[in-house]
């Protein structure tokens, strides 16, 4: 009841985040700067950026599950990635990423759930802890250099996230065998099967060091920068400019706070920010939407763009399996 509750009411707020924004905006005048789009940088976004993006998400996946002695293909691994993103769009906090873990169980490893949900857990982990260090970043230029002091809530959100991060790996047996009493009790019959499991969480929590971390951390940011980096592009064709540094923060600060339950897929949230933070460069609101909604739509396009690969990938080896049975 409440999960509806919540449901309902992210969609309440997004459909009165999009009114608020139909009434800011001139939908004649969107369709005038988008006709005026210079489609070449789009192209550099969605053939150059996109796979680069993808490649860079399924190489730290495949790095962690090869740390923790779980072994896969590439080919294989960008199979079950592509529809983890797609679910993990679809829900909040991009939760639905979990579903990766059923390519593990598809090839009968059963005895590695334990570890291949351990590893889309330290993916994820990776993506928020630099997520969060680079919006501390970004408050602390908005607050310096256009004292913008109510980001001192964002401010004060992820540095709270950051050391709740750090306090958890510090903490973690103690916190991993506190949950291990709540499921002995509470789920006992499942005691046995999640026992085995959380013997091999801990194990590949032990298999991890300094080196594999700071690895993960150095890909994650890379990752974040190529996504960042569209944004630029997305200003050039609009024919619109702004300093690079404030555009990044924009862009991480919008990401950051999409994440909050607020709406479905931060859809409005992202839209008002733009609206707000390009203002201060005269940036029309017509012309911040088309960023806002550009910027999302690489997530979505580089979703699709996988999803056209792996189909391809996956035609390409029948094609190959029925020339050897012709052969």
């Amino acid at each position: 009841m409440n999960k509806n509750i919540s449901k309902l009411l992210s969609a309440l707020t997004s459909i009165g985040l999009v009114i608020l924004i139909f009434i800011q905006v001139d939908i004649d005048q969107c369709s005038k700067i988008f006709i005026q789009t210079k489609v070449q940088y789009i192209y550099i976004v969605g053939f150059v950026l996109s796979p680069v993006l993808l490649i860079l998400l399924v190489f730290r996946w495949k790095l962690i599950l090869q740390d923790l002695d779980v072994n896969f293909s590439f080919f294989a691994l960008f199979n079950s990635y592509t529809k983890g993103l797609l679910w993990g769009e679809l829900t909040p906090g991009k939760i639905g990423e979990v579903l990766r873990v059923r390519y593990i169980y598809k090839y009968k490893k059963k005895n590695m759930i334990g570890l291949a949900l351990l590893s889309i857990f330290i993916d994820r982990i990776c993506d928020l802890l630099v997520l969060f260090i680079i919006t501390i970043v970004s408050c602390i230029y908005f607050i310096n250099n256009f004292n913008i002091n109510y980001m001192f809530s964002v401010l004060m959100v992820a540095i709270v996230s950051v050391l709740s991060v750090f306090l958890s790996f510090c903490f973690r047996n103690k916190i991993g065998n506190g949950l291990k009493k709540i499921i002995n009790v509470f789920l006992w019959k499942y005691r046995e099967r999640f026992n085995i499991q959380y013997d091999n969480i801990i194990e590949g929590i032990n298999k991890l060091n300094a080196k594999n971390i700071f690895i993960y951390i150095f890909i994650t940011f890379t990752i974040w920068i190529v996504k960042v980096v569209s944004l630029p592009l997305f200003t050039l064709s609009l024919n619109i400019e702004i300093p690079l540094l404030y555009l990044f923060a924009v862009g991480i600060i919008s990401v950051t706070i999409s994440l909050l339950p607020i709406s479905i897929a931060g859809i409005g949230t992202r839209e008002i920010i733009f609206i707000y933070f390009l203002s201060y460069y005269k940036i029309s609101p017509e012309a911040s939407v088309l960023v806002s909604i550009m910027f999302y739509l690489f997530g979505i396009w580089s979703i699709a763009l996988a999803i056209i690969m792996n189909v391809a990938y996956s035609q390409f080896k029948k094609l190959q399996s029925y020339k050897r049975f012709i052969i």
